[in-house]
């Protein structure tokens, strides 16, 4: 079974090992992360050449934003919670380019 994460801060910790290096071929952006709700907060993933790397704070020109309240993220990643739903419900919404949505996903397991 997989890993069931408790909060916010193992979620991000686990970010750069669920890192899937060849889902991000080509891939040279800046995704920023916001997390509203009690363990609410900002971070950012600088994606490029294969590699990911994880920083606190906001960014200031990222090609996609992606925000979800701390505690739907966390039904998200332990797999009770359907992303096309959360989409559809306003729960967890994108903004910026739609195409790197698509492979955030995919870059980080989601799909």
């Amino acid at each position: 079974m997989a890993r069931k994460f408790e909060n916010i801060q193992d979620v991000v910790a686990s970010m750069p090992k669920s890192f899937r290096p060849d889902k991000a071929e080509g891939v040279d952006a800046v995704i920023q992360i916001h997390y509203t709700g009690d363990e609410g907060g900002n971070w950012w993933l600088d994606i490029k050449n294969q590699t990911v790397a994880l920083h606190e704070g906001t960014h200031e020109s990222p090609e996609l934003t992606m925000t979800c309240a701390s505690e739907d993220w966390l039904k998200l990643v332990n797999r009770e919670a359907n992303p096309m739903a959360m989409i559809m419900q306003r729960k967890l919404q994108f903004s910026g380019s739609m195409p790197m949505a698509m492979k955030f996903a995919g870059m980080f397991g989601l799909a």
